[in-house]
């Protein structure tokens, strides 16, 4: 009871004439009157728990229309029910196999779950697009591979030779070069040995060596030195030789340049 009725009831029967403080002829009233409103809602309570129960009219349907409407539907889900169990399947299990799968997928994770894939659906649709046509990009790969292989056997090239070396070459370098080796062969990649120009200097040397085999050398003295370095392209090249020598020596001091990018050709001192 709220404290503000408990202090109205008191104020109601207090007496400053009653030893106790209280009023009893007004006290024992009070108590009757609320014992007689309490006797009168049990009685509407017992009325309305004795009187049959009716269901309300809806539309212009009456009461006892509905109630047999339920009637028949109750019926058709025990004949369902049993018609279920006849086959072996029992439909209690299996409603609280559904309340169960329906406890865990209204958990906070999946739903949360389920929502992210929702907000990705966009994403998941162009994958989906993505793996429809994945039989035509294989088909388109296929043909520009036949296409690359009948171009490289028009130009004299057995592309299964080809593959059948190559993977010989490397399984063969694979079993005999180690680590520290791949290593050096990294080193080398990646130093100013594979530069173009340099390259190119090597392919004319090599190429003059050749020619100087093929040619009568014989023997030459001093003097016939000295007719030689007449000679313009003799003199272009102990130009460059002399030059050579020159770097290299300011490399060896540690004052050359270094190129950095073999293929830019740039160079850092």
């Amino acid at each position: 009871m709220d404290p503000t009725e408990y202090q109205r009831i008191e104020a109601e029967i207090a007496s400053d004439d009653s030893p106790v403080g209280i009023d009893a002829r007004k006290t024992h009233v009070l108590i009757l009157a609320k014992l007689e409103s309490i006797e009168r809602r049990l009685d509407t309570i017992e009325r309305h728990a004795a009187a049959p129960v009716s269901a309300p009219a809806v539309a212009g349907v009456s009461s006892d229309d509905l109630l047999a409407t339920a009637a028949m539907a109750g019926d058709a889900f025990d004949d369902e029910v049993a018609r279920l169990a006849a086959r072996g399947i029992d439909v209690d299990a299996r409603a609280k196999a559904a309340i169960g799968l329906l406890e865990k997928a209204t958990d906070e994770r999946v739903l949360s779950a389920v929502g992210e894939i929702v907000a990705r659906v966009d994403a998941l649709e162009q994958a989906a697009e993505l793996v429809a046509e994945g039989p035509n990009l294989a088909a388109m790969l296929a043909d520009i591979m036949d296409d690359e292989v009948r171009r490289a056997m028009g130009d004299g090239i057995c592309v299964d030779t080809c593959l059948r070396n190559g993977l010989h070459a490397m399984l063969f370098l694979g079993q005999r070069i180690s680590e520290t080796e791949l290593e050096a062969l990294g080193e080398l990649l990646r130093s100013d040995l594979l530069h173009p120009k340099v390259l190119e200097v090597l392919s004319r040397m090599t190429c003059s060596v050749v020619s100087a085999t093929e040619q009568p050398t014989g023997s030459v003295g001093p003097f016939g030195v000295l007719r030689r370095l007449g000679d313009p392209d003799a003199r272009r090249a102990t130009a460059f030789l002399l030059e050579f020598l020159r770097l290299f020596g300011a490399a060896l001091d540690g004052r050359g340049r270094r190129c950095t990018d073999p293929i830019s050709g740039a160079c850092t001192a």
